[in-house]
């Protein structure tokens, strides 16, 4: 974000935080006006009626003596009550007999009307109405209506001042932040530099040994074999098993280099992305393992993906070939291959019903060189799995795998659809 973004948004921060202030400010004073109005009402309304009451008391002998002058003296006590604006004594006829005016013309706010039954023991000589204005409500509400505004405007004030002397202090602190990331992002790039070169380096000198490590094992193998068919009759038994030793291990070992170098290549080889009939991938493969006739693949539904064809034919190689292998003791072997389409990927799964595996070693299944079988139960070099992880992953998918000794096992895989 730049400066003058930072700054805008800092500016309508600041409006907006001194929005909800002055908001906030007229909503307490409306709440305190309509409180204050309703208490001073009520108060003024109680008033009125005490005085209505002695007023009409006192004025009841001027009615009944038909005293004009009498009725105006003692409307003229309202004198004293400057809130009353005006006041009227009736007769029995409902005339007006009396009245006073007082020296208030009214308020914005309305009036009170008090009236009251002027009587004389049981008798009813007439009805007194006074009514007051609420001037003196109006007052204070206008008083505190300037206390508000210039609350409002000292908080305003008082906030520019606060935002201006922090301007400089936030304005700080985001350079030093953003030199901070700037600073992180650079260490991120140099680590994970290094971090690939490394592992550059270990994949390029992985290849470099098992590369160099062919040629001595098969020509161990070879010598082995040679000096045990050519002189071997002229050999005592021991180092007959002794030589046959010495080649089955330089076998091994050729094999591992071989296995060392699929596993190498299968990350250093650029990916060539395309439509694969992951169908036909894999009944081709089954067909070069298994073999045409009696096989005990069976083949269900499986989607096509898009992918390296190439290194997914290595994919169903292994899966398939391990299935095969440690299914070979079941009567009869039984291997399904099938897959279904999940949201944006496709999962795939070889399913078998051979030796199987106990779940708290699944951890270890895709590790380079790790077994959970000993070489003379099955043979293998312990990176089939390790390659099949390998190419999954550089497809953006997952491998995982389940099953329980004696029971089978499945491995699953997932592409993009």
């Amino acid at each position: 974000m730049n400066g003058t973004a930072r700054t805008s948004l800092r500016g309508r921060m600041l409006l907006l935080s001194l929005l909800s202030a002055g908001v906030a400010l007229v909503l307490a004073l409306a709440g305190l006006g309509a409180r204050e109005y309703l208490a001073s009402r009520g108060d003024l309304e109680e008033r009125l009626a005490v005085l209505a009451r002695i007023i009409a008391e006192n004025g009841a002998p001027a009615l009944a003596f038909a005293d004009e002058r009498a009725a105006a003296d003692v409307l003229a006590t309202l004198r004293s009550a400057p809130h009353v604006t005006e006041a009227r004594l009736f007769g029995r006829d409902g005339e007006v007999f009396a009245q006073y005016r007082g020296a208030h013309a009214g308020s914005a706010l309305g009036s009170v009307t008090a009236r009251r039954e002027v009587r004389l023991g049981s008798d009813r000589l007439g009805e007194l109405v006074i009514v007051a204005d609420l001037h003196e409500l109006e007052a204070r509400l206008a008083g505190y209506a300037v206390v508000a505004l210039l609350t409002l405007v000292a908080a305003l004030a008082a906030s520019a001042l606060i935002h201006a002397a922090m301007r400089g202090r936030v304005a700080h602190a985001e350079e030093a932040l953003a030199e901070l990331n700037r600073t992180l992002e650079e260490k991120v790039r140099s680590r994970t530099a290094e971090l690939e070169r490394a592992v550059s380096e270990l994949e390029a000198f992985s290849y470099s040994v098992s590369h160099d490590l062919r040629a001595p094992a098969r020509a161990m193998a070879g010598f082995a074999g040679i000096l045990r068919e050519d002189h071997g009759a002229a050999l005592p038994p021991e180092a007959l098993r002794a030589l046959k030793r010495i080649e089955d291990s330089a076998t091994h070992m050729g094999r591992l280099t071989d296995d060392l170098l699929e596993f190498s290549r299968t990350g250093r080889t650029p990916l060539t992305l395309a439509p694969v009939d992951m169908r036909a991938l894999a009944a081709s493969v089954a067909q070069e393992l298994a073999g045409p006739e009696a096989s005990p693949v069976r083949i269900g539904r499986v989607p096509p993906a898009r992918g390296d064809a190439a290194l997914l034919r290595q994919v169903w190689r292994n899966l398939i070939g391990n299935a095969l292998k440690f299914s070979r003791e079941a009567r009869p072997p039984v291997i399904e291959i099938g897959g279904e389409r999940r949201g944006a990927a496709v999962e795939y799964f070889v399913r078998d019903n051979g030796a199987g595996f106990d779940m708290k070693y699944a951890g270890k299944l895709f590790g380079v060189f790790e077994r959970l079988h000993s070489p003379e139960e099955y043979e293998g070099t312990g990176v089939g799995l390790a390659i099949v992880q390998r190419i999954v992953q550089r497809h953006g998918g997952r491998v995982s795998a389940e099953g329980a000794p004696g029971q089978g096992a499945t491995f699953r895989f997932t592409l993009p659809a």
